[in-house]
């Protein structure tokens, strides 16, 4: 088997090949290589395991060798320093490809004991040259030789002329999530063209290291005589992830989540992307890697924003923003999972490239606490700059209780009705929740005075100035005793002997 040249577990990425979304892993051949013991090489190193045979570099700079039966040339790629993992990683190997007699093909068995993922060859069959490919045990074949020929007769005259090969190993799991799969392809011309092979299809690779878990290229393996003037690798970048599985762009993540079960886009890596965003989709950007993208959100469509603990400030209230740069006529929400008990006050502003919004505590808590009083407050403000509102009473006599962050919805509600419950330290000793319902603040002093002109000899007439014009929440049916008073009037007999209390009863509304 003097005249074949095998790749054997091959990752190899095109230096010709312009994708911004492939950055370089190796470097096989240097432009300075001038000897076996000095290839140039980064990101992996070679091992010649020669002995009778001949390897060398020529004035070049390629690799020259003429190997015996058993003899290998294998260049192992430095795993760590992959850019990626578990997406495309893009082979490219330019040199003389020798041909070899079909019949002469290594076996399954021989394949697999040299732990090969996929194999390329020029075959002869009977002076008919064409490309052959393996990349394991396809069927159950006779001869027990699972080579294939891949693209159409090469002529003749073109057997011995430096080509260039492409490999894609696919390992994103975008087809399948249990299989990886290869393409072949050949570049040639000024600019460069690509033609796939294989009639333009990727092929399952179905030998045991080319399967899963197996997701990456170990390096590349020489056989037989032949003459390398390249062979480089590169890694596609992921930049996104749905459903755990890598994308190249934005645009592509948003694609795959129309079949995704869980519709949420995570950013894993820098990106300036455009891309439109279908409805009902979520993005979560934990690094704030999407900053320079532009999202678009069409008309009667929302995007949900998933945001990191620090962009919610950990769930208390306040200001927030999230930098994503939104544009379009859509919807755009947050999700706020981890921020039990809150919600947005107004909507999400997606103006000057960044996302804001204020958190406050969610009106079904407030609206579901019950104080001492035995009545919920129902008559809830929203405003929370309004006086007189629920919202504004607490933010200034019970900051913490309202604006601290909430394990659950049910500690929210506990914490409220705490706040309400208790009694502002030097104020008018009222419980906060009787101040909100007779609409006054705990300021306001509810002590009895004489009426300065009370021209009724009978009855000492009394006043509760701060309750006088005030607006009741409605909450519940405020009285006062003597029978009949109300804050402008309260009249005690004059007859009257010792102490009369003055009382404000509180019974829950209907």
């Amino acid at each position: 088997m003097k005249k074949t040249l095998l790749m054997a577990s091959v990752a190899c990425a095109c230096a010709f090949a312009a994708n911004a979304a492939y950055d370089s892993w190796f470097t096989g051949i240097g432009a300075s290589a001038s000897a076996t013991n000095a290839m140039g090489a980064s990101g992996g190193t070679w091992v010649f395991n020669v002995t009778n045979g001949e390897a060398s570099v020529n004035a070049s700079h390629k690799l020259e060798f003429d190997l015996d039966d058993g003899e290998t040339i294998v260049f192992n790629a430095d795993q760590a320093a992959a850019p990626d993992t578990n997406t495309i990683t893009r082979v490219a190997v330019t040199g003389v490809f020798t041909p070899v007699k079909v019949s002469d093909l290594p076996s399954d068995l021989e394949m697999t004991t040299r732990g090969a993922q996929v194999g390329f060859v020029v075959g002869n069959d009977n002076e008919t040259y064409n490309y052959y490919a393996w990349v394991g045990v396809t069927a159950a074949q006779a001869d027990g030789k699972s080579w294939f020929s891949i693209g159409s007769a090469i002529d003749s005259a073109n057997i011995g002329q430096e080509t260039s090969l492409v490999v894609d190993f696919d390992y994103s799991q975008r087809t399948d999530t249990a299989k990886n799969y290869v393409t072949f392809s050949l570049v040639s011309g000024s600019p460069a063209t690509t033609n796939v092979l294989s009639g333009g299809n990727h092929v399952e690779m179905t030998s045991t290291a080319g399967s899963r878990p197996n997701n990456y290229v170990a390096g590349m393996t020489c056989y037989g005589s032949g003459t390398l003037a390249a062979a480089d690798g590169a890694v596609e970048i992921g930049v996104a992830t749905v459903d755990n599985v890598k994308y190249a762009s934005l645009a592509d993540a948003a694609a795959a989540t129309a079949t995704a079960t869980d519709k949420t886009i995570t950013v894993v890596r820098t990106t300036t992307d455009s891309a439109t965003l279908p409805n009902g989709v979520a993005i979560y950007d934990p690094d704030q890697k999407a900053s320079g993208a532009t999202i678009t959100v069409a008309a009667n469509t929302t995007v949900t924003i998933k945001p990191t603990a620090g962009e919610i400030r950990n769930g208390t209230s306040g200001a927030c923003s999230v930098p994503l740069n939104f544009t379009g006529a859509g919807t755009v929400a947050v999700d706020l999972t981890g921020a039990p008990g809150k919600e947005i006050a107004g909507s999400v502003n997606v103006e000057s490239s960044t996302a804001t919004f204020t958190l406050q505590t969610a009106k079904t808590v407030l609206a579901g606490v019950t104080p001492s009083g035995g009545k919920p407050l129902t008559s809830i403000n929203s405003d929370a700059t309004k006086a007189g509102s629920l919202r504004s009473l607490l933010t200034t006599y019970a900051t913490d209780a309202y604006t601290n962050a909430y394990e659950s919805v049910a500690a929210a509600e506990t914490a409220i009705v705490n706040a309400l419950d208790s009694v502002p330290a030097e104020k008018n000793g009222l419980k906060l929740w009787q101040d909100y319902a007779l609409g006054i603040t705990p300021e306001a002093s509810v002590k009895p005075v004489t009426v300065a002109a009370d021209a009724d000899a009978s009855y000492i007439t009394l006043e509760i100035p701060d309750l006088k014009g005030k607006t009741a929440s409605g909450d519940y049916t405020i009285t006062y005793t003597p029978a009949g008073s109300t804050p402008a009037s309260i009249k005690v007999p004059a007859t009257a002997s010792g102490t009369t209390e003055v009382k404000v009863t509180f019974t829950p509304a209907e």
